[in-house]
Protein backbone atom coordinates (compact mmCIF):
# COMPACT_ATOMS: atom_id res chain seq x y z
CA UNK A 1 0.00 0.00 0.00
CA UNK A 2 1.90 2.85 -0.92
CA UNK A 3 0.45 6.17 1.04
CA UNK A 4 3.40 8.27 1.00
CA UNK A 5 1.82 10.85 -1.85
CA UNK A 6 1.09 14.51 -2.03
CA UNK A 7 -2.46 14.13 -1.46
CA UNK A 8 -3.64 13.19 2.32
CA UNK A 9 -4.82 9.86 2.99
CA UNK A 10 -6.35 8.39 5.98
CA UNK A 11 -7.30 4.53 5.92
CA UNK A 12 -9.33 2.51 8.10
CA UNK A 13 -7.57 -0.33 9.88
CA UNK A 14 -10.57 -0.91 12.35
CA UNK A 15 -12.77 1.05 14.60
CA UNK A 16 -10.18 2.45 16.56
CA UNK A 17 -6.95 2.20 14.08
CA UNK A 18 -5.89 4.40 11.41
CA UNK A 19 -3.09 5.39 9.06
CA UNK A 20 -2.48 8.87 8.22
CA UNK A 21 -0.22 9.84 5.09
CA UNK A 22 2.29 12.50 5.64
CA UNK A 23 5.15 13.72 3.40
CA UNK A 24 7.17 11.81 5.14
CA UNK A 25 5.77 8.45 5.54
CA UNK A 26 2.73 7.04 7.65
CA UNK A 27 1.60 7.71 11.03
CA UNK A 28 -0.69 4.64 12.83
CA UNK A 29 -3.19 5.78 15.11
CA UNK A 30 -5.01 4.40 17.98
CA UNK A 31 -8.60 6.45 17.92
CA UNK A 32 -9.36 5.12 21.02
CA UNK A 33 -6.41 4.97 23.07
CA UNK A 34 -5.68 8.87 22.33
CA UNK A 35 -8.93 9.62 23.88
CA UNK A 36 -8.74 7.47 26.41
CA UNK A 37 -5.47 9.45 27.41
CA UNK A 38 -6.64 12.81 26.65
CA UNK A 39 -9.26 12.99 29.21
CA UNK A 40 -7.31 10.08 31.77
CA UNK A 41 -6.91 12.68 35.25
CA UNK A 42 -9.04 15.43 33.91
CA UNK A 43 -12.42 17.11 33.17
CA UNK A 44 -12.81 15.47 29.77
CA UNK A 45 -15.22 18.86 28.61
CA UNK A 46 -14.12 22.49 28.09
CA UNK A 47 -16.56 25.44 28.56
CA UNK A 48 -15.90 28.00 25.96
CA UNK A 49 -17.92 30.77 27.76
CA UNK A 50 -20.05 30.31 30.59
CA UNK A 51 -22.59 33.33 31.02
CA UNK A 52 -25.90 34.85 32.59
CA UNK A 53 -27.93 37.83 31.51
CA UNK A 54 -29.81 40.24 33.70
CA UNK A 55 -31.28 43.55 33.62
CA UNK A 56 -27.40 45.15 33.52
CA UNK A 57 -26.28 43.09 30.54
CA UNK A 58 -24.09 39.70 29.73
CA UNK A 59 -22.02 38.61 33.03
CA UNK A 60 -19.29 36.13 32.07
CA UNK A 61 -18.37 33.60 34.81
CA UNK A 62 -15.54 31.11 35.50
CA UNK A 63 -15.19 28.47 32.45
CA UNK A 64 -12.45 26.51 34.61
CA UNK A 65 -15.16 25.82 37.85
CA UNK A 66 -17.50 23.40 37.72
CA UNK A 67 -19.98 24.93 40.63
CA UNK A 68 -21.75 28.62 40.23
CA UNK A 69 -23.96 30.39 42.04
CA UNK A 70 -26.51 32.84 39.99
CA UNK A 71 -28.11 35.74 41.26
CA UNK A 72 -32.04 34.96 41.71
CA UNK A 73 -33.11 37.36 39.41
CA UNK A 74 -31.24 36.41 36.27
CA UNK A 75 -32.88 36.00 32.73
CA UNK A 76 -31.19 33.67 30.99
CA UNK A 77 -28.04 31.28 31.70
CA UNK A 78 -25.75 30.28 28.55
CA UNK A 79 -23.14 27.41 28.35
CA UNK A 80 -20.55 26.94 25.72
CA UNK A 81 -18.61 24.08 25.35
CA UNK A 82 -15.70 23.80 23.70
CA UNK A 83 -14.34 22.01 20.79
CA UNK A 84 -11.92 19.38 20.30
CA UNK A 85 -10.53 17.65 16.63
CA UNK A 86 -12.97 14.18 18.60
CA UNK A 87 -16.18 16.57 18.28
CA UNK A 88 -16.32 18.23 14.77
CA UNK A 89 -19.76 19.04 15.23
CA UNK A 90 -19.81 20.35 18.58
CA UNK A 91 -22.64 18.48 19.48
CA UNK A 92 -23.62 18.07 23.44
CA UNK A 93 -26.45 16.58 25.19
CA UNK A 94 -27.57 17.66 28.66
CA UNK A 95 -29.85 16.63 31.71
CA UNK A 96 -31.13 18.57 34.53
CA UNK A 97 -30.99 15.42 37.43
CA UNK A 98 -33.29 17.43 39.66
CA UNK A 99 -35.95 18.12 36.59
CA UNK A 100 -35.32 15.13 34.32
CA UNK A 101 -33.56 12.04 33.98
CA UNK A 102 -33.38 12.28 30.61
CA UNK A 103 -30.59 13.40 27.80
CA UNK A 104 -31.82 16.00 25.83
CA UNK A 105 -30.95 15.79 21.73
CA UNK A 106 -28.28 16.48 20.89
CA UNK A 107 -27.06 20.10 20.75
CA UNK A 108 -25.48 20.51 17.22
CA UNK A 109 -23.82 24.31 18.18
CA UNK A 110 -22.68 23.37 21.86
CA UNK A 111 -24.86 25.96 23.31
CA UNK A 112 -27.40 25.19 26.20
CA UNK A 113 -29.55 28.00 27.24
CA UNK A 114 -31.87 27.99 30.54
CA UNK A 115 -34.43 30.72 31.20
CA UNK A 116 -37.05 29.05 33.59
CA UNK A 117 -34.96 27.41 36.82
CA UNK A 118 -36.01 28.48 39.90
CA UNK A 119 -34.90 28.55 43.06
CA UNK A 120 -32.31 25.61 44.00
CA UNK A 121 -29.23 23.15 43.49
CA UNK A 122 -29.32 21.83 40.06
CA UNK A 123 -26.67 19.19 38.76
CA UNK A 124 -26.41 19.52 34.81
CA UNK A 125 -24.77 16.71 33.43
CA UNK A 126 -23.11 17.13 29.87
CA UNK A 127 -21.92 14.94 27.44
CA UNK A 128 -20.43 15.30 24.57
CA UNK A 129 -20.71 13.88 21.17
CA UNK A 130 -16.93 11.98 19.68
CA UNK A 131 -17.19 9.96 16.63
CA UNK A 132 -15.21 6.59 18.54
CA UNK A 133 -14.83 5.93 22.38
CA UNK A 134 -17.52 6.74 25.12
CA UNK A 135 -19.07 10.18 25.32
CA UNK A 136 -17.12 12.81 27.60
CA UNK A 137 -18.88 13.93 30.42
CA UNK A 138 -18.76 16.60 33.00
CA UNK A 139 -21.27 17.76 35.77
CA UNK A 140 -22.01 21.63 36.81
CA UNK A 141 -23.97 22.61 39.50
CA UNK A 142 -25.70 25.86 39.56
CA UNK A 143 -27.14 27.28 42.88
CA UNK A 144 -29.73 29.88 42.65
CA UNK A 145 -31.71 31.44 45.95
CA UNK A 146 -34.69 32.36 46.73
CA UNK A 147 -35.37 36.38 45.90
CA UNK A 148 -34.61 38.57 48.92
CA UNK A 149 -37.37 38.47 51.77
CA UNK A 150 -38.25 35.24 51.14
CA UNK A 151 -37.99 32.98 54.33
CA UNK A 152 -37.71 29.43 54.17
CA UNK A 153 -38.55 27.27 56.91
CA UNK A 154 -37.44 23.25 57.60
CA UNK A 155 -39.38 20.46 57.97
CA UNK A 156 -38.36 19.14 61.38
Amino acid sequence: MNLVSRGTQIVSLNDSLYLFSAMQGTLLVNIRELISSTYQGGSPIRFARLEYTDEKGIHNLDINTHKIALPDHFHEFIIHAGTTIFTPNNQISYKIAEVNPEWSEWQKNGKISFMQLREGTYHIHIRKYVVKGPFPKTILTIHIPPPPGIIRYGHG
